[in-house]
């Protein structure tokens, strides 16, 4: 365990196993949706006993990754809920099982509640640094809080510090031995305004601090930014069974590499254990698609048949098209694709008498967006 740190205590929640084969899967999403997205899952075991948390991420290139509750979503026991996307919007959803037996996922801390700052407890002061936390309201990077640790050197010089000196806050878990070897993923954010590596360490009842299971450098350096970091623990800790009895762990920075005379700032948001990382992506594509074009037909054999191109669609892709051809024409539409050909064929035999036909054809995407209905007539003369 590093010497000379400021010690400060988390008190951690109790975790269930996990079944490797059995997991909460959202159904599959198609590559495009409609702005309404229908979320649907399945749960392992019974529905009724089960809370699931579902969260959601905007996809774009060069964004942090943060996942965030689904808007009006409270984990509760179903199966089913909806999310309004806007149009060309990207999206990737995820979800997790919350409560026992069976759990996916669990919330170290949040900051959105204030019993998560008061879980903190000072263990005393070293090599004299000063410390503390607040709340940090203004900006923050999930939901309406993050937390700032804030830590800068006294006014006294140390110049002969030993190099494995680290400083920071370690989380200590006061009440009971926790188990991670459910969880093979730790996720969190993070803001750092030292030029250094703060390094995130891990102790289990099996395994001390000897390494650094991540230094931040690794996976994010630009300073005054927020990082997701990512932890694979199977990688980056070892087996799950040296996770059964986690004790602590800390974000520490090697006292050497901060500078006496000025005080810096670490600001954490949104710590949580995830089973998995199994993400489910659509995109969405509000906009009716074009109108079928050049519309053409051919009375032979007992039969006439349609034609028609195909419309050019600008972002999903033409899915199918329904289409009837009757004689009255306010009557309702097939809502279920009839086809994904470009023609069509129906039993006609041209009456002897004045008649008046309607051929009505609309398409869909693979959105499930409907294009307004195009109707042509056959007027049969006698």
């Amino acid at each position: 365990m590093p010497r000379n740190c400021m010690w400060i205590g988390l008190s951690l929640l109790f975790v269930w196993p996990v079944l490797a084969e059995e997991r909460t899967v959202i159904h599959s999403l198609s590559d495009y949706s409609p702005p309404k997205i229908e979320l649907e899952w399945t749960v392992p075991g019974p529905v009724s006993e089960a809370t699931c948390a579902l969260f959601w991420d905007h996809v774009k290139s060069g964004e942090l990754v943060v996942w965030k509750p689904v808007p009006g979503w409270i984990p509760s026991p179903a199966t089913s809920t909806t999310f309004q996307g806007s149009h060309r919007e990207e999206y990737q959803f995820r979800i997790a099982k919350t409560s026992p037996p069976g759990r996916e996922m669990m919330t170290l801390v949040d900051y959105e509640r204030k019993s998560d700052m008061r879980r903190f407890t000072y263990f005393g002061y070293q090599v004299g640094i000063n410390g503390g936390f607040e709340f940090e309201t203004e900006n923050p990077i999930e939901g309406k809080r993050s937390m700032t640790m804030y830590f800068q050197r006294g006014k006294k010089e140390y110049k002969d510090l030993a190099p494995d000196i680290q400083i920071g806050f370690p989380y200590i878990d006061t009440e009971i031995e926790r188990d991670w070897s459910s969880f093979q993923y730790l996720e969190f954010l993070y803001w750092l305004d030292a030029p250094s590596d703060m390094n995130l360490f891990i102790r289990s009842a099996s395994k001390e601090w000897t390494a650094p299971v991540l230094s931040f450098s690794e996976t994010g350096d630009a300073l005054r930014q927020w990082h997701s970091i990512v932890v694979d623990l199977d990688k980056e800790f070892g087996s799950p069974e040296e996770r059964t009895l986690i004790k602590s762990l800390a974000f520490l920075i090697p006292e050497k590499k901060v500078d006496q005379k000025q005080g810096h700032s670490f600001k954490l948001d949104t710590l949580r254990l995830w089973a998995s990382r199994d993400f489910y992506p659509t995109q969405i594509d509000a906009t009716p698609p074009p109108l079928p074009r050049n519309i053409e037909y051919q009375i032979q054999n007992g039969k006439i048949e349609w034609t028609w191109d195909a419309p050019e669609e600008d972002l999903s892709e033409i899915k199918g098209y329904t289409c009837d051809f009757v004689r009255n024409r306010n009557m309702a539409m097939p809502d279920q694709i009839l086809t994904t050909e470009t023609q069509i064929s129906f039993p006609f035999q041209k009456p002897p008498y004045y008649a008046v036909f309607y051929f009505r054809i609309r398409a869909q995407n693979t959105a499930g967006v409907w294009s307004d209905v195009v109707t042509k007539s056959v007027v049969c003369k006698p």
